[in-house]
């Protein structure tokens, strides 16, 4: 009767011996569980930010082009300038070099 009850006392110091352990690993699990979820909501944080860096990229690529544009027109409109002015010139050019 004595050695069935160190058999059972021995048995059930195991028993709890694994609970323990499982319990370790039941907690380190949700520890990762916990931080897995941080993990995500972070990359869904971050694709958010790339899709607005991508919006502003766009917008800031259209502006450049219009800008490029832009900055073409304004280059000819100074060389049609200069080119009347030249010829605004030629008539009073002439008439100098008659008198």
């Amino acid at each position: 009767m004595r050695q069935n009850i160190e058999s059972l006392l021995s048995t059930a110091r195991k028993t709890q011996d694994k609970v323990s352990a499982i319990e370790v690993r039941r907690q380190n699990v949700e520890e990762v569980h916990s931080k897995t979820t941080l993990i995500s909501n972070l990359l869904g944080d971050v694709r958010v930010n790339l899709e607005s860096v991508a919006a502003q990229k766009a917008v800031v690529d259209h502006i450049v082009d219009r800008l490029a544009k832009l900055e073409f027109v304004i280059l000819e409109t100074q060389n049609t300038l200069r080119m009347l002015n030249q010829k605004r010139g030629l008539p009073e050019g002439i008439e100098n070099s008659i008198k």
